[in-house]
């Protein structure tokens, strides 16, 4: 991204355009909600905080070790495709400019692969006036960790329409950021599993990794795309599906002042 696109990216817009294929993201796996069950010591009568909740994802992964999760996140488009739940209640609010519209005190912050959205300010605004004075900060990620062949050659082709299916290097644990809050890292839970996908997944999986210029370029290029990739993942893994490892992790920082 040049300098003058990276000024004018307007991170609630970019992620309201690529809603309706999140579903299509890699998903969170269900050890590391486990592990945060523990790590956290959580019970029926716990109450989490989602901040940057996008469609869901982790409020839904947790909810069911928890007695509520509030989430909350700049884009209606977003929750408007996160699944519902009497465990879970969505709010709009843009975190950088808004006050959260909370209606209790939590007793942990989540935040999926979206703290470096997050300002420092209106960060330490949120963790003073909606958490505990013990509650622990836990960022988590999930991402493709294979090195299967077949996905070097994928991200080969959707990358020349401007698929981010790589890290851009950007440390999205957070742990500079954390430390300036008054937090320290405390822990990480991570886990892997192998995972199986069709072309409509691998489509959709672009969509919902491109921002911008780079997302229009994808979506209007979708269908040469398709044919590229139909060329290229010739002998797909297991009865014309595509496999590779997927891993989740979780890091928890808890407060040092």
């Amino acid at each position: 991204m040049s300098l003058d696109a990276a000024r004018n990216f307007e991170p609630i817009a970019a992620h309201s355009a690529q809603a309706r294929y999140y579903r299509f993201r890699t998903p969170y796996l269900a050890p590391v909600f486990e592990g945060l069950k523990d790590t956290l010591t959580l019970t029926e009568r716990s109450v989490l905080l989602d901040l940057c909740c996008g469609c869901g994802e982790v409020a839904n992964g947790i909810k069911d070790h928890v007695r509520h999760v509030h989430a909350v996140d700049g884009s209606a488009e977003m929750l408007a495709h996160a699944p519902r739940s009497e465990k879970i209640s969505y709010y709009e609010a843009d975190v950088n400019k808004q006050p959260l519209p909370l209606p209790e005190i939590a007793d942990h912050m989540l935040v999926g692969r979206a703290l470096h959205w997050v300002e420092e300010e209106p960060l330490r605004k949120i963790i003073s006036g909606n958490l505990k004075g013990d509650a622990h900060v836990v960022v988590l990620s999930t991402q493709w960790a294979g090195k299967d062949e077949w996905v070097q050659r994928y991200r080969s082709v959707v990358q020349r329409y401007g698929a981010k299916t790589v890290s851009s290097g950007r440390d999205f644990s957070g742990r500079e950021k954390m430390a300036k809050l008054g937090f320290d890292f405390y822990r990480k839970i991570e886990t892997k599993a192998r995972f199986s996908m069709n072309m409509e997944y691998l489509l959709g999986y672009a969509l919902a990794n491109s921002y911008g210029n780079g997302y229009a370029n994808v979506a209007r290029n979708i269908k040469i795309i398709k044919d590229e990739l139909t060329s290229c993942l010739k002998n797909p893994s297991v009865d014309e599906r595509f496999v590779t490892t997927i891993g989740s992790w979780a890091a928890v920082y808890r407060r040092t002042r």
